[in-house]
């Protein structure tokens, strides 16, 4: 969520019934308070709602340092944090009961590899990703959609993501010479259930992956000359960016909403917290050439349209084929795509985080190479 307040309670009392088989226990706790804050109004209470209403899908991969409880550490920190900031001792007793059922449920990434040319570097793969899961079906027809549709659609998020990585792999088929690596196309499950195709993917990899460009909800929805690289920066990734964007003649542009922090909410974070230069493609924020003396709306100015996109449609059942997707600026991601990944094939050494850069793995220690 992109804007999220924190309350924070010193001491709690709570009762959790984990499931019927499970006898409740009582347990002193620090807990943290979470309230929407609606100002932006990205990200309607009621979406967010349906979201926790729903029930929630777990990997069924266990005890592995690198995704095991990856969120608690950081959460429980500012938990502490807050409290010793601003804490306070609440004089009540809360008592919380929910019924669980656990059951197994299977679903599949999709795989596709190209054979690179160079039969020194055949395991050293290049992925480039897109997830092919959505939400499922609304509780009650959702009224900015076509009347009587409760399917979340997911036209923009994420059937285009995967269309571009469809039609990057179509032409880095038809390419001549192919790329130096392997190339490794990857339609991911679970991305919506907390990035878990992608974990599955990065613990289990046919290879070794050597960099991952991710593509999630492109908003392509009005005429653009540009694109958004998002995580870029990181690494060595940009340089080789920057040129394939040169080849076509396309403009980068920073990320205009940051405060949105995607860079660790798509499926190419799964493969940074495995230590695996990514980035993420998304669509652009200047307007086309041929918006020049229109009237500025959301039909001509990019911005406009994907903040429209976010309020109104953003995992609701009117995310489906009647949005303005500008196909042609889809072409041209895609031709970046490919460029980029051929790229990425041909260099001589594989991509590298920057020195000291946040998202770099931390040197071994010591102890730890002992």
């Amino acid at each position: 969520l992109s804007r999220l307040g924190h309350h924070p309670t010193r001491t709690l009392a709570m009762t959790c019934h984990s499931s019927p088989r499970h006898r409740p226990t009582r347990t002193p706790a620090t807990s943290v308070m979470a309230f929407l804050v609606l100002r932006g109004l990205d990200f309607p209470f009621l979406q967010q709602r349906a979201a926790w209403s729903d029930g929630r899908i777990q990997l069924a991969v266990f005890g592995h340092a690198l995704f095991e409880h990856a969120l608690q550490p950081a959460m429980l920190l500012v938990a502490k944090t807050l409290v010793l900031m601003a804490g306070f001792d609440l004089p009540v007793t809360l008592s919380l009961a929910a019924r669980t059922q656990v059951e197994p449920l299977d679903s599949r990434n999709v795989l596709a590899a190209l054979p690179g040319r160079d039969p020194t570097r055949a395991r050293q793969y290049v992925l480039t990703s897109a997830h092919l899961d959505h939400l499922g079906m609304e509780a009650s027809p959702d009224a900015g959609a076509t009347p009587g549709d409760r399917i979340y659609n997911g036209a923009l998020d994420n059937a285009l993501g995967v269309a571009i990585v469809l039609e990057t792999a179509r032409q880095l088929r038809d390419a001549a010479p192919a790329p130096g690596r392997p190339v490794l196309f990857a339609a991911l499950t679970g991305e919506e259930q907390g990035l878990l195709g992608a974990q599955w993917l990065a613990l289990h990899p046919p290879g070794t992956l050597v960099a991952d460009i991710n593509l999630d909800m492109p908003m392509l929805l009005a005429p653009t000359r540009d694109m958004v690289p998002i995580g870029a920066s990181h690494s060595s990734l940009q340089g080789l960016l920057q040129r394939a964007a040169g080849d076509i003649a396309l403009t980068l542009s920073p990320d205009p909403f940051p405060e949105e922090a995607v860079f660790v909410r798509s499926d190419q974070y799964a493969f940074v917290r495995a230590g695996i230069p990514s980035l993420y493609l998304d669509g652009g924020v200047i307007p086309a050439a041929s918006s020049a003396g229109k009237r500025a709306d959301a039909s001509t100015m990019p911005k406009l349209a994907q903040r429209a996109f976010l309020r109104q449609c953003y995992h609701r059942a009117c995310d489906d084929i009647r949005q303005p997707i500008q196909y042609g600026d889809a072409a041209r991601l895609a031709r970046l795509n490919a460029g980029l990944v051929q790229r990425i094939g041909d260099a001589a050494e594989p991509p590298r985080w920057n020195a000291g850069d946040a998202f770099a793995p931390a040197p071994p220690t010591a102890a730890a190479s002992k």
